[in-house]
């Protein structure tokens, strides 16, 4: 008799188990698919190229912000305060708009020129990103530059053409 019972138990059990895993699994992949813009964003910032191709194959959007307020950034503009080539590269490989900005009217350049990552400057300027765009404040990449003393990068940007006031 208590072969029986433990057999009853696991024939209830095994669809039970089943059943919560795969309950799981979709609950989980629905929370990627659902946020997958924020996190195409935050990868982008932190350069993780292997998770941006995941979530690019998910439908993100490379042109859009990941929320939908003030401080928001698109993809291409986390990459680029991020100082990360290889994402901003991919971005722009896929689409995106080299001067798009971000909630505050900011763009990779601007982002790239603030972190004094020259090599990301110089790559964004090689796709057409425009000197002397100024943010909402007024602020270009070049007066970003500045105001965090990185003279390379204005340097960069000066030979570039950048207009002391734009």
């Amino acid at each position: 008799m208590k072969n029986v019972t433990r057999r009853a138990v696991a024939i209830r059990l095994g669809p039970f188990l089943f059943t919560l895993i795969v309950s799981l699994l979709l609950s989980f992949a629905h929370l990627i698919y659902v946020t997958r813009q924020a996190g195409f964003v935050w990868a982008a910032h932190e350069g993780n190229i292997s998770r941006m191709r995941v979530l690019y194959a998910l439908g993100v959007n490379v042109n859009e912000a990941a929320c939908k307020g003030r401080g928001c950034m698109t993809p291409l503009v986390s990459a680029g305060w991020g100082g990360h080539l290889d994402a901003i590269q991919f971005v722009l490989d896929r689409g995106a708009e080299v001067n798009k900005t971000g909630k505050f009217g900011k763009t990779a350049l601007m982002m790239a020129a603030y972190s004094g990552d020259d090599e990301c400057v110089e790559f964004l300027l090689s796709r057409g990103a425009d000197l002397n765009l100024a943010d909402q404040d007024g602020n270009t990449a070049l007066s970003f530059a500045k105001q965090r003393n990185r003279q390379t990068t204005v340097e960069v940007l000066r030979r570039a053409g950048a207009s002391e006031n734009p």
